[in-house]
């Protein structure tokens, strides 16, 4: 993953900014060819675009590491598989909201994403990026 200058921000490159002090590490034991294995995930939120509408997602990146990252950028440095894309705790396409919350944070993922529909493309304010696998 890299970071992506916001003046070259294309809605295409699968762009994410994340919440630095949002970074949740978890020891995941040890694989069987030996040594350390963690589980890294990160608040995100980024923009998609389908059938010519836009939506705002928020949601986690996620990853396993063989190395502890001592913060967020080292992890976002090292998390290079994008197969997976970012877990999607709500979406919001300006009409319709999708999400897998309950009602409670549905209604401030929502509020959240409205505000970030009508800033595209700024990042989030509390957010970092863009970032870009």
């Amino acid at each position: 993953m890299h970071r992506v200058d916001p003046k070259d921000f294309k809605l295409s490159r699968r762009l994410y900014a994340v919440r630095p002090d949002s970074l949740l590490i978890a020891f995941a034991g040890n694989p069987a060819a030996g040594g350390d294995l963690y589980r890294i995930e990160i608040e995100a939120a980024w923009f998609r675009r389908k059938s010519g509408e836009t939506a705002t997602c928020i949601g986690t990146l996620w990853d396993f590491q063989t190395e502890r990252p001592a913060d967020a950028e080292v992890f976002l440095l090292k998390h290079d598989d994008g197969r997976h894309g970012a877990f999607c705790r709500s979406r919001f396409n300006g009409h319709n909201l999708w999400t897998v919350e309950d009602l409670e944070q549905a209604d401030d993922d929502r509020r959240f994403l409205e505000g970030m529909l009508r800033d595209y493309p700024e990042i989030p304010m509390g957010f970092d990026g863009w970032w870009s696998f």
